[in-house]
């Protein structure tokens, strides 16, 4: 394309425009309301970054200003921290502990009560038999209740240490 097939383009579409506009004059208006939407909200932009002051360093009055902390649950495991109170978590895991420990020695003697019992459901006397059946039967449903109490600890030490171990 050479440069005087270029310039009769531009012309040609420029006479169609001038064309258009004069068939239509509101055609401009497709045209002309988007501009001035940018232009005029580029302009408000500008206006409000220019009254916006940047801060400057606090007064004396500011430096003198109590700033109240609030007792929420993070600054007040933030002060024991920096103390070195540990004692706070410690007697929740001593409890637990004891716990866990009193459960092991019920566990011992839920083991005794089941053998026992599953003698007794061994036994060729019906009244002794049923006895030991039943009591078999309780004795494994609290032996399951308790393992299931334990369990629920342990799956929250395991949380705490993954939460420990993600840190």
């Amino acid at each position: 394309m050479s440069a005087l097939s270029v310039g009769s383009l531009i012309g040609s579409l420029i006479q169609t425009f001038q064309s258009q506009v004069t068939k239509d004059p509101f055609m401009l208006l497709g045209f002309l309301i988007p501009i001035l939407l940018i232009w005029f909200s580029s302009m408000g932009i500008r206006l409000v970054a220019r009254r916006t002051k940047v801060d400057s360093p606090p007064t004396m009055e500011q430096k003198r200003e109590k700033f109240i902390i609030p007792r929420d649950f993070f600054n007040v495991e933030l002060e024991q921290i920096k103390d070195s109170n540990f004692e706070r978590y410690l007697v929740p895991m001593e409890s637990e502990l004891r716990y866990l420990k009193d459960s092991y020695q019920y566990f011992q003697t839920l083991i005794k009560r089941y053998r026992k019992y599953s003698s007794m459901a061994s036994s060729s006397i019906k009244r002794r038999k049923k006895r030991g059946e039943q009591g078999r039967i309780d004795t494994f449903n609290e032996i399951l209740n308790l393992y299931n109490r334990v369990r629920k600890l342990q799956f929250n030490t395991v949380e705490f240490q993954e939460e420990a171990e993600s840190e």
